[in-house]
């Protein structure tokens, strides 16, 4: 996850950076600003994807866990 996180922020930083210089803005702002941005946007994509990752194991859960309770349902109703 922080691999891509560091694509994202890295990505960020260049295109926050290029949309800064083209504005017109001092360096120093523009260097600022898409710093900033990098890290907002690496921040953001570790929070989401470990939001994501909780979703998809919850949801395995509790597939696993209702699959189980037809199992023994099933084993039960075979005796």
């Amino acid at each position: 996850m922080r691999r891509i996180a560091t694509i994202v922020g890295a990505t960020g930083f260049f295109v926050l950076a290029g949309a800064g210089y083209a504005s017109g803005v001092s360096c120093l702002t523009v260097g600022l600003r898409a710093l900033a941005g990098a890290g907002i946007l690496y921040v953001l994509v570790i929070v989401s994807g470990r939001i994501v990752v909780n979703m998809i194991v919850d949801t395995m859960m509790k597939n696993a866990a209702s699959a189980a309770r037809a199992d023994k349902a099933s084993r039960d109703r075979n005796r």
